[in-house]
Formats: C-alpha cells, sequence, structure tokens
C-alpha cells in the first residue's frame, strides 16, 4: 500500500507537470498568434520591432515551445509508466490482499484441526486399551482360564456325578 501511495502521488505530479506544461505551451502560442497580429509591434510594450526582431522573438518563442514540447513528452512518458506501475501495484495489492484473507481462514480452522487431532488421539488410546482387553480375553477363553471359581464349581458337581455314577444305568438293574 506504501508504493501505491507514492505511485498515485508521483502519477499526480507528473500529470500536473503535464498540465502545466500545456498551460505554458498554450500561453506561448497565444503570444506568437499577438505578435503576428500586432503588426511587428512589441505584445508588451508596442514599440515597433522590426522585422529582424520579429524574426528573434518568433526563434525564442519556437525554442521555448520545443523545450516545452520536449518537457511535456518527457513527464507524460514517465506519468504513463508510473500509472502502469500503479495499476501493476493495485492488482499485486489485490492478489495479496485475497491470499491474506485465504491464509486467515487457513489460520482459523487450526484451532479446529488441533482440537480433532486431540480427539483422535485419545481415540486412539482408547482403541489400544481394547484392543489389549480383547487380546487378553481371547487368550483367557482360548486357554480356558475365564471365572476360576465357576469352573472350580462345574469341576466339583461333575465330579459328584461321576461318583453317583450313571442314574439311567441304575434304573436298568
Amino acid at each position: 500500500r506504501l508504493q501505491e501511495a507514492q505511485d498515485v502521488d508521483l502519477v499526480s505530479t507528473l500529470r500536473a507537470e503535464c498540465s502545466r506544461l500545456k498551460a505554458a505551451a498554450d500561453k506561448l502560442k497565444a503570444n506568437q498568434k499577438i505578435l503576428a497580429d500586432a503588426g511587428g509591434a512589441c505584445p508588451v510594450c508596442r514599440s515597433e520591432l522590426g522585422e529582424t526582431g520579429i524574426a528573434h522573438v518568433h526563434a525564442h518563442y519556437s525554442q521555448e515551445l520545443d523545450d516545452l514540447r520536449s518537457a511535456y513528452s518527457e513527464a507524460k512518458r514517465q506519468a504513463d509508466t508510473s500509472d502502469a506501475r500503479l495499476k501493476q501495484t493495485r492488482a499485486q495489492a489485490s492478489q495479496m490482499e485475497q491470499q491474506i484473507a485465504s491464509l486467515r481462514h487457513q489460520a482459523a480452522q487450526v484451532a479446529t484441526l488441533e482440537h480433532q487431532i486431540h480427539q483422535a488421539s485419545g481415540w486412539q488410546a482408547e482403541r489400544v486399551q481394547a484392543d489389549a482387553l480383547l487380546s487378553a480375553t481371547q487368550a483367557e477363553i482360548a486357554a480356558a482360564q475365564f471365572e476360576p471359581e465357576a469352573r472350580a464349581q462345574l469341576a466339583a458337581i461333575a465330579a459328584e456325578l461321576t461318583t453317583l455314577g450313571d442314574p439311567t444305568a441304575e434304573r436298568t438293574r
């Protein structure tokens, strides 16, 4: 934005200089016309200039006019160049503002994403614990090590049944 402000100031200054130079050239052309219309008299003091004096004044005015045209051309070229740079600076500033807006939007999402990562880490820890419990439970089932009291009671009942014998076998005796 600083570059933009500098370019705006420069373009304004150069355009004002162009206007000043054009006004000076217009005044010089008006003086040339007055000289031509005065019939050889000085437009300022009204004294007779003669052909040599008129030629000298015309030459002087022509030189001044050439100098003004040259200065005007240079000021206009610089103003046009500065104006193009100003347009480019504004386009770049617009792009940067869009990038800043995008980065701000992304930065706003960071907090949400960090929260989600924290949640996911907690869920992952719960998953690890659940997997460990599942593995331990599957190992107990495979080794028949679950509910030792219930398994001991079941073994005692089975032993009692064995000592009592087969109830269907006594009926047949």
